[in-house]
């Protein structure tokens, strides 16, 4: 049965439909991802991490109210990505909760107890007709007293997991596919490392070099527990240090590109696809170069996480090819 149907399996929260869908949930997802913003936490040994673009829609804005970082206790900060009123009012409530936990329990509400209530929270709403789900994700940090740094992810269906990295919003799935790939030797992340990996990633998945006024970033550190959002002088020191560090990879892969070329029998020319292919490995920018009276032209940029091992045995293959026909 299709969803225009007479059904109105898209139009009830509370209807399931013959494939077994609700299709309002379904929608609060895509919500989500109609906010056109992309965010990104990640977690390191120490600190955890989120980070996520900041957009003002009306010069005429004040940018200091416009926000997606919230601070629900002071150990606490969540990151709404979707919807700003349903996070506000998501917001809201958490901060209730959280000051109602302290107040019958008498110590500060744990991160995973928080992610668990908003989870809760957020599958009631897919259950009544009478409301509507949020259209909002929320990612949730802090240090725990006894697991070290957390970070958990809550969803509009009601679903909440701890994640070592994680994202949200319109491009998720290749920044997830990006972090997939830094964390899958499952390093032990300084809290450096951890604010400029998941800048570094917001940068890759959007192809963008952001202003430290287009970002925010938040960070909880195992030192004090407090969660704090980053000035505009603190993210521009890590956007320094990130274009440093790319700097240097980029010459660094030049210089044994040219190792390799200059290595090779002079009747064994480079091909073109490989040159662009290993020029390319560091995303670097070059008018044009000269190897073996070859020049190779435009802007050379080629995902920086393929292996360069990789391509040097690639490489070492067509030699062997072109030498073998001769």
């Amino acid at each position: 049965m299709s969803r225009g149907s007479g059904g109105g399996y898209d139009r009830h929260i509370t209807i399931f439909s013959p494939e077994g869908r609700l299709f309002q949930v379904e929608y609060a997802f895509k919500a989500v991802k109609a906010a056109s913003t992309t965010s990104i936490g990640v977690r390191g040994s120490d600190s955890v991490c989120v980070v996520t673009q900041k957009k003002v829609p009306d010069k005429l804005l004040d940018q200091t109210s416009v926000t997606h970082l919230f601070s629900i206790t002071k150990f606490l900060g969540l990151l709404a990505t979707g919807m700003t009123a349903d996070a506000r009012n998501l917001v809201q409530q958490a901060r209730n909760e959280a000051a109602e936990f302290r107040f019958r329990y008498g110590y500060e509400m744990p991160v995973d107890a928080l992610a668990r209530w908003i989870a809760d929270k957020s599958q009631v709403y897919t259950q009544h007709a009478y409301m509507r789900p949020l259209g909002v994700v929320a990612m949730i940090l802090g240090i725990d007293e006894e697991n070290g740094p957390q970070l958990y992810k809550c969803d509009p269906a009601g679903h909440y997991f701890g994640h070592k990295a994680t994202s949200a919003g319109l491009k998720e799935q290749e920044a997830i596919n990006f972090l997939e790939k830094k964390m899958k030797n499952d390093p032990s992340l300084t809290y450096e490392e951890t604010v400029q990996t998941a800048i570094s990633a917001l940068q890759s998945v959007l192809q963008e070099d952001f202003k430290a006024t287009e970002i925010e970033v938040g960070v909880v550190r195992t030192g004090d527990r407090i969660f704090r959002v980053l000035s505009t002088e603190e993210i521009d020191e890590h956007l320094t240090a990130i274009s440093e560090r790319k700097r240097k990879s980029e010459k660094h892969c030049f210089e044994l590109y040219c190792q390799i070329s200059v290595k090779l029998p002079k009747h064994v020319p480079l091909l073109p696809f490989l040159q662009l292919f290993l020029l390319g490995l560091c995303d670097i920018s070059i008018a044009w170069c000269s190897v073996d009276g070859q020049r190779v032209y435009g802007y050379l940029e080629i995902c920086q996480l393929i292996n360069l091992q990789v391509v040097v045995f690639l490489l070492g293959l067509v030699v062997i090819s072109e030498a073998s026909m001769l």
